[in-house]
């Protein structure tokens, strides 16, 4: 369906990974416990230009050739999107949440607003 000869799927879902395109990580909540951030990113982006992904499927191969403009646009796009992903993904690795923000079930009975996270960037929380 997408282009390619189905052999080299794990090949073409690497390169996925590596683009940016599909983010690999893993959430895990009790990691704050350990003061550490819930959120891994398990493979690095940007290894490989988006362009590179898509070049390798008939699917945006056939754009290429019938507007190569178009492409181009596409693939510029695709990048600046799985760039912007990467970043904000970036950002919640380096997250350290406090485990010890009180949160006592009489405050959550009488409470009717949401409290809000105690967060703090990586560094800050190793130096601050």
């Amino acid at each position: 369906a997408h282009g390619y000869d189905l052999r080299h799927g794990a090949d073409q879902q690497k390169r996925a990974v590596d683009s940016g395109i599909w983010p690999l990580y893993r959430y895990d909540p009790r990691r704050v416990d350990q003061g550490l951030a819930p959120l891994v990113i398990d493979a690095p982006a940007g290894k490989i230009p988006v362009r590179e992904y898509m070049q390798n499927e008939t699917r945006f191969r056939m754009v290429e050739r019938m507007d190569p403009e178009r492409f181009r646009r596409f693939a510029e796009q695709a990048q600046q999107a799985a760039d912007r992903r990467i970043a904000i993904y970036k950002h919640m690795a380096a997250l350290r949440l406090d485990p010890d923000t009180p949160e006592s079930s009489a405050d959550a009975k009488t409470s009717t607003e949401p409290k809000a996270a105690s967060a703090k960037p990586e560094t800050e929380a190793l130096h601050g």
